[in-house]
């Protein structure tokens, strides 16, 4: 597979102390142009000459919810290359994730978009939890369901991400040696991003009173205070 890179940034870091709203910014004219998919596990519709088949698997003690792309004439007594597909921050397996499966199901792979843990369809409490290390542990997991499948060929597994997906993908490829293959789209390194600010220009110095005013906002939490909910991008216009 190819890997496709950008140069996109986040403007400013989260600082809710312990978790962050993860907005939806599809707008709705593209949202609306995204085929079908299944609302619910054990639920496929068909898209083309693609099956989607709603599925559910566990990552410790959450419930992960994904859809499944089988390719034209599949066949469970074959064997075939397999990719999880890694949604945007603040997106669902529907959109962009959903839409890049389907895509590589038609050519025939199989593969697998999810909704993170903590967002959309999937478990975990509270909700709207954005953390990378939480979201690599999702793709082990994804590799996980992807391989004890018997018309898998867990040889042949890859991952592709999108957008801030595209940073978690590479880290969980890094030491999730069953990742044979690496792809990004419009790749964000959140962790430059997260020190550097939206358009990188952002200095060290801010990152002082960032800081405290996260840890400050941890205390009021640990004391049963309410959390502090923050963008997860800039607010912008359809315009």
């Amino acid at each position: 597979m190819t890997t496709i890179t950008g140069g996109l940034s986040r403007r400013q870091l989260l600082l809710a102390g312990s978790f962050a709203s993860a907005g939806l910014l599809m707008a709705t004219r593209a949202t609306a142009a995204l085929p079908p998919a299944p609302q619910a596990a054990g639920k496929s519709v068909r898209v083309g000459d693609v099956t989607i088949q709603g599925i559910t698997f566990k990552n410790h003690d959450i419930l992960m919810s994904g859809n499944l792309y089988l390719p034209r004439g599949f066949s469970k007594s074959r064997q075939y290359a397999a990719i999880v597909v890694v949604h945007p921050g603040g997106g669902v397996k529907e959109q962009t994730a959903g839409l890049y499966a389907l895509k590589l199901a038609a050519e025939g792979f199989i593969t697998l978009a999810f909704d993170a843990s903590h967002q959309g369809a999937s478990g975990g409490m509270p909700r709207f939890v954005d953390d990378p290390m939480k979201r690599v542990g999702d793709v082990y997991s994804a590799v996980d369901y992807l391989s004890a499948l018997p018309y898998v060929d867990s040889g042949r597994m890859g991952a592709l991400g999108v957008c801030a997906g595209s940073g978690i993908t590479v880290k969980a490829a890094m030491t999730e040696r069953r990742i044979k293959a690496l792809a990004t789209v419009s790749a964000v390194d959140v962790g430059a991003a997260t020190r550097k600010g939206w358009e990188g220009t952002t200095p060290q110095s801010e990152l002082i009173p960032m800081l405290e005013a996260v840890a400050k906002q941890r205390d009021i939490e640990a004391a049963g205070g309410a959390p502090v909910w923050v963008n997860y991008v800039p607010a912008l216009s359809d315009r």
